[in-house]
């Protein structure tokens, strides 16, 4: 079911262009950072906390809107800079570390529609240096868990105060990127060989079901070194469909009425892998007919305008399901001229020096 709202604009007559994980090498320590503060230098957020970062617990196509930060682009029509803080703890020197990556859960565009970079903060020459990009990662696919690491001299990123910087950028304003987790893996002391495995997931318990999705929870395991992250597998299957750092996940895409059995490894930053849990078994609920629209689109903006195209934002849906998408419709024409499932999109084709009328459903 769709709802509408609705915004006017004029075209100009001149144009105008406005993360599984990698292994790090294991070391006698292994520390995770989580932000300590975020700070914005142009676009802006969604408006979730920056805490949320801390932890991997989207998957799959979970759309958790207060778990994850969602960075614009599109939400301010201009190119997203900001960065995030870190603090080193005082039982590791910026000396002694001898790995160094950063680890994000990440949503959003293709690098063809919107490139993302990453970059670490170096101390030494007050230059930021890129550590990579959402190159791997789909067009508005399934998350994607982007396993950065850095190069160069390790000690340079951190700062006498023992504080590390991770910067994100867009390449446009053309959209936004949505960011669950956002993570930096420190290693540390004389490198050595970790050969020992997690323990296996215990207790892996079935949660909330619905007609799609099964939600599952287990006991945590532990670590000679540190346990960094666990991989969900359905069935049989060796490509695990949810990988979080959690003690949680819920897999989604599943056909209703339907009878899955799913596992769970454990995994530490060396990239050894447990044996997989004991099986859990659920069925789906079957299907239900939904019959409740989304709410309105509200705060329809006109962005950058050029002789023949108009850009437009707005703030997201809701629905008692899920809204999977948004029709961007012309003056009174039945026929949507784009349907995209993130909150902006251009109308193209236009012509100059004309004004024109538009609502979102």
């Amino acid at each position: 079911m769709r709802s509408a709202t609705s915004v006017l604009a004029v075209v100009g007559t001149v144009g105008a262009v406005c993360l599984g994980m990698t292994p790090v090498a294991s070391a006698a320590t292994t520390t995770v950072l989580v932000p300590t503060s975020l700070t914005n230098t142009t676009g802006s957020t969604g408006g979730q906390s920056y805490t949320v970062l801390g932890v991997q617990d989207q998957s799959g196509t979970t759309d958790t809107w207060a778990k994850y930060v969602e960075f614009g682009g599109a939400l301010a029509s201009a190119n997203y800079s900001g960065y995030a803080q870190y603090t080193l703890p005082g039982t590791v020197t910026a000396a002694s570390i001898t790995g160094l990556q950063v680890n994000v859960n990440y949503r959003g565009p293709a690098t063809a529609t919107q490139s993302w970079g990453f970059a670490l903060y170096n101390w030494s020459t007050s230059a930021w240096v890129s550590v990579g990009t959402n190159a791997t990662a789909p067009e508005w696919g399934a998350w994607k868990l982007l396993s950065l690491p850095a190069t160069g001299t390790l000690a340079n990123y951190v700062s006498s105060t023992s504080t590390l910087r991770v910067r994100l950028t867009s390449s446009n304003a053309a959209d936004n990127a949505d960011i669950d987790y956002l993570g930096v893996v420190v290693t540390s002391g004389t490198a050595t060989a970790d050969t020992t495995v997690p323990s296996v997931p215990a207790g892996v318990t079935v949660g909330t079901k619905t007609a799609s999705s099964v939600a599952l929870s287990w006991t945590a395991s532990t670590d000679n070194v540190g346990v960094t992250g666990y991989e969900v597998f359905q069935g049989t299957g060796t490509t695990a469909v949810a990988t979080v750092t959690a003690t949680s996940a819920t897999v989604t895409g599943l056909a209703a009425s339907t009878a899955y059995s799913f596992t769970v490894k454990a995994r530490d930053a060396a990239g050894n892998r447990s044996a997989a849990s004991s099986a859990v078994s659920a069925t789906t609920l079957a299907a239900s007919a939904d019959t409740t629209a989304p709410s309105v689109p509200a705060g329809v903006t006109v962005g950058t305008k050029t002789a023949s195209s108009v850009a437009l934002s707005w703030t997201a849906s809701t629905d008692n399901v899920g809204v999977t998408g948004y029709e961007v419709f012309q003056g009174t024409g039945t026929t949507a001229v784009a349907t995209v499932t993130a909150t902006s999109a251009t109308v193209t084709g236009l012509a100059a020096s004309t004004a024109y009328s538009f609502t979102v459903k």
